[in-house]
């Protein structure tokens, strides 16, 4: 039996919820006696929710910067997107980054505020990156579904933006709900990324609601032939958390020093390796006296 568009919703918002994911404990709360713990379906479920990677100020500079920075185009089920990676056919599994011109200048900024904000994203590298407006008036959703495993890695990170919503994830029957709250970031990983169905329906949006979603390349890909020229240009483009300063760079210039003195040491300047490596190694300690009395570390 082929339901209709209107059938199918109904029957997603009517359907039983058996859980609620508590973002501040990060578990299962059971709806109606469900009890995640003996539950084989639900037992290993997990996902990451911070709240406010954003404050109020940042989040309407980022929506000015989509808004102004990029061209909506019509999406599917009633949403409007603007894409920025490379064009993917999913029946084809053919990959290109041939128009990928790079992302646009509010990305970088956004992008490293979840890596500092969210765990579980060391050596995350952002192939691409999705943004989806949903507008209550055109009744925008998201269907049941699970992100193609072939091109895309097991971590998925969805910022949402304006308004909150509620996200659905599903297997076997057994439904969880995650409420995502406004400038909240969303990590999808594990069992939830692989097994999980996930939706927005649209009896859960009430006003306009955008989300930012940072995908990274599935680890097969990377010595995939076929697409090895899309993948070497997707590296050179893609997003990366920046290392973090040390402390002792950001005294004085004193952890400046340190290649110097080694330099001096490995250049005959010392008496020996020695004499060398306790020059080099009192220059670290020093700058990381200092950095320490400055209360920098």
């Amino acid at each position: 039996m082929v339901l209709s568009p209107s059938e199918i919703a109904a029957r997603q918002r009517d359907e039983r919820v058996d859980y609620e994911w508590s973002i501040d404990d990060a578990r299962l709360v059971g709806t109606g006696g469900a009890d995640a713990r003996t539950d084989a379906r639900a037992a290993r479920f997990a996902l990451h929710v911070v709240r406010d990677v954003l404050d109020e100020q940042a989040e309407a500079a980022l929506v000015r910067s989509i808004n102004a920075g990029g061209e909506w185009t019509p999406s599917q089920s009633g949403r409007r997107k603007q894409d920025f990676g490379p064009k993917v056919g999913f029946k084809s599994r053919r990959l290109s980054a041939a128009h990928f011109g790079g992302f646009p200048p509010y990305a970088r900024a956004l992008f490293e505020r979840v890596c500092e904000a969210c765990a579980g994203l060391d050596g995350f590298e952002a192939a691409e990156m999705a943004v989806l407006e949903y507008e209550e008036s055109r009744g925008a959703c998201i269907d049941y579904h699970i992100d193609d495993a072939w091109v895309w890695g097991d971590r998925i990170v969805i910022v949402s933006l304006l308004a909150p919503c509620s996200m659905r994830f599903r297997r076997g029957g057994c439904v969880v709900r995650v409420q995502l709250p406004a400038r909240s970031a969303l990590v999808i990983s594990g069992e939830a990324r692989a097994f999980w169905e996930h939706a927005i329906l649209r009896s859960e949006l009430r006003t306009t609601r955008l989300s930012v979603t940072f995908r990274e390349l599935a680890p097969q890909l990377h010595g995939d032939r076929q697409h090895a020229r899309a993948v070497r240009r997707l590296g050179e483009l893609a997003l990366r958390r920046r290392a973090p300063a040390t402390s002792a760079h950001r005294v004085c210039g004193g952890w400046r020093r340190v290649p110097a003195a080694w330099r001096w040491a490995h250049a005959g300047g010392g008496r020996s390796a020695v004499v060398g490596l306790c020059v080099a190694l009192t220059c670290i300690s020093v700058a990381t006296a200092l950095a320490k009395r400055r209360g920098a570390c």
